[in-house]
């Protein structure tokens, strides 16, 4: 049975990942790489060099910052291998264990009819003025719930999961402080993963 139809499906890069690792990565529900220890390409430095003739170091063939802010490849990175499995634990805590089960919903001690009077001025009324978009749902959803995935990949939109009275949603939100929140090719290959 595909595990990619059937159970959500984390990849994490904890250190170079090339051919099939660096697939298994990048062919996840959810991707994290460890900044500066982990990186991931088809093959390394010394193919590199021997196909191309090009000297070049793992990290700018394929680290974090290829990865998670220019190819889009991988979603999310990590400080370090604590905060990789943190942000593991806390990505499956909104899925289902499966595609026949609903996903959790938590206890929650965040009042659902709690209003902040400040979100009626929080869209500015010109609409050449932007706004920050991730104050608004922090406001909105469960106090803490807020995980964005892809933050650093397609800016104009906003990606991740979230819970609104301790039931898990997906949150996909317009940014206008990046090309006035519009579609770019990056934005909608977030949205589509999403």
């Amino acid at each position: 049975v595909p595990l990619l139809d059937t159970i959500p499906v984390v990849g994490v890069a904890m250190g170079s990942c090339a051919g099939l690792g660096a697939f298994k990565v990048m062919a996840s529900h959810f991707s994290i790489m460890v900044r500066d220890t982990s990186q991931v390409f088809a093959a390394g430095p010394p193919v590199v060099k021997q196909a191309f003739g090009v000297d070049i170091d793992k990290n700018s063939l394929g680290g974090y910052e290829v990865h998670s802010r220019h190819s889009g490849i991988v979603d999310n990175e990590a400080e370090n291998e604590a905060d990789a499995l943190r942000q593991v634990k806390c990505f499956l805590s909104y899925m289902p264990h499966n595609v026949w089960s609903e996903p959790p919903r938590i206890q929650c001690d965040d009042d659902p009819n709690r209003e902040e009077a400040w979100l009626d001025d929080a869209i500015p009324r010109d609409r050449r003025k932007a706004f920050d978009p991730r104050k608004i749902l922090e406001a909105i959803l469960d106090r803490g719930s807020f995980f964005e995935i892809g933050r650093y990949h397609g800016k104009s939109i906003i990606t991740g999961l979230a819970r609104l009275n301790g039931f898990p949603v997906g949150i996909m939100a317009s940014d206008p402080r990046f090309h006035a929140g519009s579609m770019t090719v990056q934005a909608a290959q977030k949205c589509e993963r999403l």
